[in-house]
């Protein structure tokens, strides 16, 4: 009977590490994808945005959101190691515990890093800030447009904004910027500012 519970116990233990291990492989394959698909939605969703240009995580927020992804992949495949060769230990148990927590506070810092633009001026989340830093249009001193040539085309790189505060952001020019870019540089014409154009 000992040995019968022993055997039963042991393929509970192996099924489960045989499921974390695939998990955790899906995770890492597609967690670009992952961030690209999901990160944006879930943002829109948490934080409502209405009558921004453009509303839209960095490329940092994306960055951390796929380190957070690949975290829990590790993890994974850690457990499955501790569990199926029996050395869940409390160090094992609070390292893992570690690996987790952390990876929810680099989603949680990756879902509040954004920035945006209206009429009233720009709105910018950090990384590691957990309030919003506002700046009207008059608070802009200096604007800088940074192109890429990339073999003989000229493609927009980023716009770089200087504030009265000595702070500067760098918005990348990708689509949803462009977009609201013909605005963005009105206002900073209104302001008497004119874009630099820099290679």
């Amino acid at each position: 009977m000992i040995s019968s519970g022993y055997t039963v116990t042991k393929k509970k233990k192996t099924d489960f590490t045989q499921m974390l291990v695939p998990v955790a492989i899906i995770l890492i394959l597609g967690s670009i994808f992952i961030a690209l698909f999901f990160l944006a939605p879930i943002q829109f969703l948490l934080y409502q945005p209405n009558g921004e240009w453009f509303f839209e995580p960095p490329k940092m927020a994306y960055y951390a959101f796929i380190a957070a992804i690949l975290l829990v992949a590790t993890m994974l495949i850690v457990t499955a190691i501790a569990i199926y060769k029996d050395k869940m230990t409390r160090g094992i148990k609070g390292f893992i515990t570690l690996g987790y927590v952390l990876s929810v506070m680099i989603f949680l810092l990756s879902l509040n890093q954004y920035h945006s633009a209206n009429q009233s001026g720009i709105v910018i989340n950090r990384f590691f800030s957990f309030q919003d830093e506002k700046y009207i249009w008059e608070d802009i001193t200096s604007a800088e447009e940074q192109s890429i040539v990339k073999n003989g085309i000229m493609s927009s790189g980023k716009l770089t904004l200087t504030f009265s505060n000595n702070k500067s952001y760098s918005f990348l020019l990708n689509e949803n910027v462009r977009k609201a870019k013909l605005a963005i540089y009105y206002e900073l014409e209104k302001q008497g500012i004119e874009v630099k154009r820099t290679q």
